[in-house]
């Protein structure tokens, strides 16, 4: 009889727990002034594609750019891309300076804003391959 009543209310204590985790399963709380911390994030859409991201990414020395200058420094960099997969705006920070990248709807149509030591630019470029320099 005794362990016919432990068995009985340990049942009614399992379901008493159930419903309590349920009614609380998928509720986030957060208190005033909460930050969100990490190496990086990711928006991503209904199929699971990135749609958005933030990194940091530290400096290497020993990278070559396009333009020849070898080296990057610490970088922070947002990605909104399309629902192609392209990063149709880029935005990003360093020591060095800080830019601003958009792609129209073909890769050759570009708007580039560009601080970077002390020099800054403003470059434009159309689908039909003409190009606009803008500088102080």
């Amino acid at each position: 009889m005794n362990s016919q009543r432990l068995a009985v209310a340990l049942s009614l204590l399992n379901l008493i727990l159930l419903v309590w985790n349920a009614a609380h399963f998928g509720r986030a709380s957060v208190g005033d002034g909460a930050i969100l911390r990490g190496r990086g994030l990711q928006i991503v859409d209904d199929s699971g594609a990135v749609r958005a991201s933030i990194n940091v990414y530290p400096a290497n020395p020993t990278y070559q750019l396009p333009d020849g200058k070898i080296g990057t420094p610490d970088t922070t960099l947002l990605r909104l891309i399309d629902r192609n997969g392209r990063p149709a705006v880029k935005m990003w920070a360093s020591d060095q300076g800080a830019g601003l990248f958009a792609m129209g709807d073909t890769d050759a149509t570009q708007a580039w804003l560009q601080s970077d030591g002390g020099e800054s630019a403003v470059k434009l470029m159309s689908k039909d391959g003409r190009e606009r320099h803008l500088r102080p």
